[in-house]
């Protein structure tokens, strides 16, 4: 009688644990599928950055300049961990038509003393949406006539990667920057596909 309670004993719990083991590849396959319908496309990140261009108005700054699709950016391999030696979706560039993976947007300050630089990374990893980074450099004995002139914040959204870089002949501006971020955070809240 022991014998067959401890033979079924087993048996449950052998089934219970492969029950459960389906279920969390099965969630598993939920969650994955959830994060690629998240991510942008190639296409979908072309298009809102083109849509960014003419929509995305910096408080007290103008659009100057952005660059355009068919800009390629050679780097060393090194710095990609030996991954690539291109900004481009397969890392190479073969003469094709390249897919830049980094667009930027310039905004210049009325009286030109200031920059906005909006840069947007395309990765085919969701990350989400969040604040990455805000570089804080006072109050760790730096030189401050240098670190002064920046001001650097970055977020991501979706699958990308965003950077807003402040620089400034005298002395960088906190609010712009994070002006310029709130602004962008709205914008791709509100942003339809």
């Amino acid at each position: 009688m022991k014998l067959s309670l401890l033979t079924l004993s087993l048996f449950s719990l052998i089934g219970c644990q492969q029950v459960n083991a389906h279920s969390e590849n099965d969630n598993k396959g939920i969650e994955s599928k959830k994060t690629e319908e998240k991510t942008l496309s190639y296409n979908q990140y072309e298009k809102l950055f083109k849509n960014m261009v003419k929509d995305v108005k910096v408080p007290g700054y103008t659009l100057k300049s952005s660059t355009s699709d068919v800009e390629v950016l050679r780097l060393s391999k090194d710095f990609s961990f030996g991954k690539r030696e291109y900004m481009t979706t397969k890392g190479t560039f073969n003469g094709e038509q390249p897919k830049s993976t980094q667009e930027s947007l310039f905004y210049e300050s009325s009286n030109k003393d200031r920059m906005i630089i909006v840069t947007i990374a395309y990765t085919k990893s969701f990350i989400g949406n969040d604040m990455a980074s805000y570089s804080v450099w006072s109050d760790y004995g730096l030189k401050t006539s240098l670190i002064d002139k920046t001001d650097l914040m970055t977020i991501t959204y979706k699958n990308l990667i965003i950077t807003i870089i402040q620089t400034n002949e005298k002395k960088a501006e906190p609010n712009d920057t994070q002006n310029a971020t709130r602004t962008i955070v709205k914008y791709l809240k509100d942003y339809k596909e």
